[in-house]
């Protein structure tokens, strides 16, 4: 008489399966995450850049001293404007010439809330004018900068070595972003 084999799987060929499973799945989140927080970074620099290069124009545009603060290294976002927002960096037109923003006269032209996973390092940026926070000064014509024929301002993440610099260009104050 024959002995008949069950068909099906052996509870071990299942595990096996489900541990590969998981080993893939874990792979490929990685993965993602690090793609994710590239595109991140580099939107973020994008962003930056176009909002100083925004600034400069408008700064053309009014005649007018634009002020653009950016955090202090380390400080993760401030609430400058009271809106209980963290920030980065924010931009103003400072019609009272005293780089300090005030509601009733200045206007915000741009903002930037702070991402847990970005780390903003500023070193070249040696004009401090608010609390936890540094200043390029953007004028209708050229941005003078103190000591430096460019400033840096370098975005980066602790998990992944890429790293997006925005020059400031000193005679032109044209902003641009470099990958490194």
């Amino acid at each position: 008489m024959k002995q008949c084999r069950p068909k099906g799987f052996t509870i071990i060929e299942m595990l096996v399966v489900i541990v590969i499973i998981g080993i893939l799945s874990g792979i490929s989140y990685i993965s993602y995450k690090s793609i994710l927080n590239k595109v991140q970074i580099k939107q973020y620099a994008s962003k930056l850049s176009t909002d100083i290069n925004y600034a400069k124009t408008k700064s053309r545009e009014f005649g007018e001293r634009i002020v653009f603060v950016i955090a202090n290294k380390g400080v993760g976002g401030q609430d400058w404007l009271g809106t209980g927002k963290k920030l980065y960096y924010f931009s103003f037109v400072d019609k009272n010439k005293n780089l300090s923003y005030d509601s009733s006269t200045d206007k915000i032209l741009s903002t930037g809330e702070s991402k847990p996973n970005i780390i903003i390092d500023d070193n070249t940026i040696t004009n401090s004018c608010i609390t936890n926070g540094k200043c390029i000064l953007i004028f209708p014509v050229g941005t003078p900068l103190i000591g430096n024929s460019e400033l840096k301002i370098d975005l980066k993440t602790n998990s992944i070595n890429t790293v997006y610099s925005i020059k400031i260009r000193s005679v032109t104050g044209v902003a641009h972003v470099e990958k490194s």
